[in-house]
């Protein structure tokens, strides 16, 4: 009995003590960990509690806003440990008394920036920039440390084998007969815009710039320079991030553009925009064109131009997880343009015996008012026994809408005795493409398979007239052209993955019908044709990161509605322009052979050789009425072999230098009235970019370029040299910068000088305009996410068209 009433009280006893620990254990310590100068939260802090020993009791983290809590704090807590990246550590010792008989608040907890926390990173082996794959060199803009302040303009003129001439516009081994791409997919508006895409979109937006230079068989076969494609970055965890920024170009105009970036669970949002306003200095023209004998006559034209208008782009991109093999997003852009374009030009028309023989002054005024959008829809489906086993389904819409009002009246008048001329031009184009992806990996063997449907569909509509005010126009002139056109494809792909080899194997079949209408042509366009396009890569990887890499691509250049709209642009009335609806496309052999390596630096050196028949050679005209006609016809062809050389390296922890160059011949050949013509020249294009890392998170680079003289089957487009002074600067903890560029310092005017010679005339161009200017961009950040927005991983390409 006495056994059974001791256990009854150790019992109820240890019930008590059980009780008593509990209810010590339920008190409960927070706070809320502030920046001591922004007095901003500071999310993710450890905060631990420790015991009288020193040792860690609980630990946890705090919120986005700053606040912690700890639960369950036993009276043996003496004291509160904080640590955060990039400040100094701070101790809060804790009253033992109260911590036994009540909760406590920390409040506001005030944390000073660590100004010496990371201001060197040493490591053994640094990331590198360039990469070359099977098929393609990757750039990784992350890695760069110039992409923390620049634009995506100007990253490009750093990724080997690109290059940017004096307008700033992009060329892929010399050439603008390229495909380029955001995240693998078309984009409608990027290939309108591309430049004033790139100038204002942030390095910080890209991931990385792939160069593929033998493009394997799931891409469309244009692109015969290759294509580029630019992967943004993957915003990361459940909530924003955002990034905003404004830009002023004293040789283009001024805007904005913002970026954002939402996560909930399975859902995801992101988005780009972008504003500018189009007002760059006037341009100076000066043209003379010499007929040669019998008539003798020359004609001289001087004048200026003057620009302006605005561009609004947008996208969205949006993402939905159904589980962990199912996925579907969807995209929507939108793309406005107005401009203006004036001009006042003075005419003089000179007979043999160098007498004035007409004079006038004409005033144009050409008004444009450009519509685009894109919507995509993607559904991707992945496989439990392999997750990179997968099958995609993907649709895209298209549509683009230019409408043109031009007028030119003439003053001054001698001898002239023309109308003044009215013209209205309405084109565009709308494209759905039905794509079906599947991709099979093996153990070594990658095997990948699709089929593709584009109907594309190309009109134009017009009138030319004469008008007596601006009010009563008449019409003279009038056509209507419609083009539709079919592409049907399949392919199938292999990539072979061994120990030192890689080796991708591809084909491609392709099967265009097209049907076109005019007005002004006798009889309908029937053209049907098929093309079996083979590609191969192949990489040998040798020691010490060095490889070796052989390519062969056949490519398609199929002509745009720019080169086939029969629109007769009489603006200038001298010099005529139009294209041309009976253009076939083009097929071209590309071969290339190169070296690199990549340890702390990235050096390579390739050779490649094109060729192609039929080309679509641009050629001018001289008739009796003395008016110069430009326009296209599939009467050329063309070689061209070249040598590519890229370099890049750190020189030290803040210096780093970048050099990529390329030299190459031109064979061009083309039967014009009956007669063959040839032209040939060696032509050149380099960069180097040397920048240097300050103190105080400031940047400071120097770029220089040289283009040489471009030859054209008629004649030839001088050459030209660019220079830039760059300066950024970080703060607000880096989540803010400005980035500075003065252009062209040492050059006030750029003279673009195009010369034709012919048997009948010799015709020259010459375009002055401001070429020294300054570009200031801001941006600021803000907002984290941890876990990476989910894109499909195949899409619509369309690559096709120039």
């Amino acid at each position: 009995m006495k056994i059974k009433f001791a256990l009854t009280i150790i019992f109820i006893s240890s019930h008590i003590f059980s009780f008593a620990q509990e209810k010590s254990n339920n008190h409960i310590i927070k706070g809320r960990i502030r920046d001591s100068i922004t007095n901003a939260p500071i999310s993710y802090v450890t905060v631990t509690l420790n015991s009288i020993k020193g040792l860690p009791v609980r630990s946890t983290l705090s919120k986005t806003d700053g606040s912690f809590l700890l639960e369950k704090v036993s009276a043996e807590a003496t004291s509160v440990a904080i640590n955060a990246v990039g400040y100094t550590a701070k101790t809060i010792y804790i009253d033992s008394i109260k911590i036994k008989s009540e909760n406590i608040d920390l409040g506001n907890i005030l944390l000073n920036s660590r100004t010496n926390e990371l201001k060197e990173i040493n490591v053994s082996a640094q990331k590198p920039i360039i990469k070359q794959e099977t098929d393609r060199i990757i750039y990784d803009v992350q890695a760069d440390p110039d992409s923390k302040g620049q634009n995506a303009l100007d990253i490009m003129r750093k990724v080997p084998l690109i290059s940017l001439d004096a307008d700033d516009k992009i060329q892929l081994k010399g050439s603008s007969k390229y495909l380029i791409l955001i995240n693998g997919r078309s984009s409608g508006i990027l290939t309108r815009n591309p430049r004033e895409i790139l100038l204002s979109m942030p390095a910080l937006h890209m991931q990385k710039i792939e160069v593929i230079t033998t493009p394997p068989a799931k891409y469309d076969s244009e692109g015969v320079s290759g294509i580029i494609n630019i992967i943004t970055t993957q915003n990361k965890n459940d909530g924003y991030n955002a990034l905003i920024g404004t830009f002023f170009n004293s040789l283009i105009g001024e805007g904005f553009w913002s970026e954002l970036t939402l996560k909930r669970k399975k859902f995801g949002i992101s988005g780009f925009m972008m504003g500018l306003l189009n007002n760059p200095p006037h341009t100076e023209i000066n043209n003379y064109r010499i007929q040669n004998d019998p008539f003798g006559s020359k004609v001289l034209q001087e004048g200026a131009n003057r620009s302006d208008g605005n561009h609004k782009d947008g996208n969205i991109e949006i993402s939905y997880d159904i589980d962990s093999l199912n996925l579907v997003t969807g995209s929507f852009a939108l793309n406005f343009e107005k401009g203006d374009q004036t001009e006042n030009d003075l005419f003089r028309i000179f007979n043999k015996n160098n007498d004035i023989d007409k004079l006038y002054r004409l005033n144009y005024n050409n008004r444009s008012h450009i519509n685009g959008y894109d919507i995509g829809v993607n559904y991707q489906r992945g496989f439990k026994n392999n997750k990179n086993r997968l099958f995609t389904t993907s649709y895209k819409l298209i549509t683009f809408d230019n409408d043109q009002n031009i007028t030119n009246a003439a003053t001054e008048k001698f001898n002239y005795y023309n109308d003044d001329l009215w013209q209205q031009n309405g084109s565009g184009s709308q494209e759905q493409t039905f794509q079906l992806d599947y991709v099979h990996p093996l153990k070594n063997l990658d095997i990948e398979g699709g089929i593709k449907f584009i109907s594309r569909k190309n009109y134009s509509e017009f009138l030319t007239g004469n008008f007596d005010t601006p009010e009563i126009k008449i019409p003279t002139e009038s056509d209507k052209f419609d083009y539709l056109q079919n592409i049907y494809s399949a392919y199938n792909s292999y990539y072979l993955k061994l120990k030192n080899w890689g080796i991708k194997l591809g084909f491609r079949l392709e099967r265009t019908t097209i049907n076109a209408n005019s007005l002004s042509l006798s009889t309908a366009i029937n053209n049907n044709y098929s093309n079996f396009i083979p590609s191969l890569s192949v990489q040998r990887n040798l020691n010490n990161a060095r490889s070796l890499n052989f390519g062969y691509s056949q490519r398609l250049q199929r002509p745009g509605i720019a080169q086939l709209n029969p629109f007769v642009n009489k603006s200038n009335p001298l010099f005529y322009y139009s294209g041309n609806p009976n253009l076939l496309p083009v097929v071209n052999h590309n071969f290339e052979f190169g070296y690199s390596q990549s340890t702390k630096g990235y050096f390579m050196i390739s050779a490649d050789y094109s060729f192609a028949h039929n080309t679509i050679q641009n050629l001018i005209s001289l008739g009796l009425d003395s008016i110069s006609r430009s326009t296209y016809y599939n009467i050329g062809k063309s070689e061209n072999t070249g040598l590519n050389i890229s370099y890049s390296y750190p020189i030290t922890k803040k210096l780093n230098l970048n050099i990529n160059g390329r030299a190459s011949y031109t064979w061009l050949q083309g039967y014009i009235n009956n007669e063959l013509q040839k032209n040939s020249g060696i032509q050149a294009n380099s960069n180097a970019s040397l920048s240097y890392k300050l103190e105080h998170d400031w940047r400071l680079s120097f770029n220089f370029g040289y283009t040489s003289r471009s030859v054209l089957l008629q004649g030839s487009l001088n050459e030209y040299y660019n220079s830039s002074i760059i300066v950024n600067k970080e703060f607000l903890k880096k989540k803010a910068g400005i980035f500075m560029n003065l252009k062209n310092p040492l050059q006030k005017f750029r003279h673009a000088t195009t010369l034709s010679n012919t048997d009948f005339f010799t015709q020259q161009s010459d375009i002055k305009s401001y070429y020294r200017g300054i570009y200031i961009n801001f941006y600021y950040r803000f907002g984290g996410l941890d876990e990476k927005i989910k894109k499909n991983k195949r899409g619509v390409n369309n690559d096709d068209i120039k």
